[in-house]
């Protein structure tokens, strides 16, 4: 099969379009250096493919309350000429967005619980599911949506918690580890859980669907620094800085039931497994 991945040069998109190709598949490999997706003519250097996964997006959460404007125009109209793409072609598509359930009001929290956009970024990723929605509902348009809870894993950039906590655990020279918070929990899902699950994801998409990706349990900022404290065999002293996060939620559990019904069901790491193999690879 055929198989262009978007974001090509990213944390997921990179060890997407490495497995894909370990699998036998043919992998196009789009990065931002064979042009910017908001130019629809940029995809037209690929032909014949079978199955797209749109990971291509500015991410930052911080960074879009910075740059508003210009996070909703470079993943909106990315995602508007990457779905046009698969409406000319017939091709099949993943979208990967994110977590959109704002301060959920159950857990677990499955793929009907009201979506909120609780940043510029997270309105981005919004919009574009409605615009694969309607293409897929009037253009006959095959996209899977999904929506990873918190990925982890070795070479994430240290912007994101559990990197940042692992540089300073590992920084022998650094007596204290600082945080800003202790209390919000996580549904955390390991790296290569994330992409053997859309791996097979590839050869299940018809018509539309939404899918939670995520491990099905939450581990607070406490609970995830004894955990890598326990692996690399620190005891340093955590000093609280009490700043919040604006929008902060509390606590999120996914709930997989419905990718594990349709798709299928993988062995999940638990963040004390992942977290052991993360410290452990060279």
């Amino acid at each position: 099969m055929k198989v262009l991945v978007t974001g090509a040069q990213g944390f997921i998109g990179s060890r997407l379009a490495e497995k894909l190709s370990e699998r036998g598949d043919d992998v196009y490999r789009h990065t931002s250096q064979k042009g910017n997706l908001i130019n629809s003519k940029v995809l037209e250097q690929y032909e014949n493919i079978d199955c797209l996964y749109h990971l291509a997006a500015k991410m930052f959460v911080p960074d879009s309350w910075e740059r508003p404007a210009d996070f909703l125009q470079n993943n909106i109209m990315s995602t508007i000429n990457v779905v046009e793409f698969c409406r000319k072609n017939k091709i099949k598509m993943v979208y990967i967005s994110t977590y959109l359930y704002g301060t959920p009001e159950y857990l677990p929290i499955d793929e009907n619980h009201t979506c909120t956009c609780i940043s510029p970024y997270h309105l981005s990723k919004k919009v574009g599911e409605d615009i694969c929605k309607f293409y897929s509902e009037n253009y006959n348009v095959d996209i899977a949506i999904v929506r990873p809870f918190n990925v982890y894993g070795k070479g994430q950039k240290e912007d994101y918690l559990l990197p940042k906590l692992y540089l300073q655990l590992t920084d022998f020279a650094r007596e204290k580890l600082e945080v800003y918070d202790l209390s919000p929990k996580r549904d955390y899902i390991y790296i290569d859980d994330l992409i053997e699950m859309l791996v097979l994801l590839k050869d299940k998409i018809s018509g539309l669907e939404v899918y939670n990706l995520g491990s099905g349990k939450s581990y607070s900022v406490k609970e995830v620094i004894d955990i890598m404290q326990n692996e690399i065999g620190t005891n340093k002293e955590i000093v609280e800085i009490g700043i919040k996060r604006q929008n902060e939620v509390m606590d999120c559990v996914a709930d997989i039931n419905k990718f594990e019904r349709n798709v299928g069901k993988i062995k999940l790491h638990t963040l004390q497994e992942g977290i052991h193999e993360w410290h452990n690879l060279k």
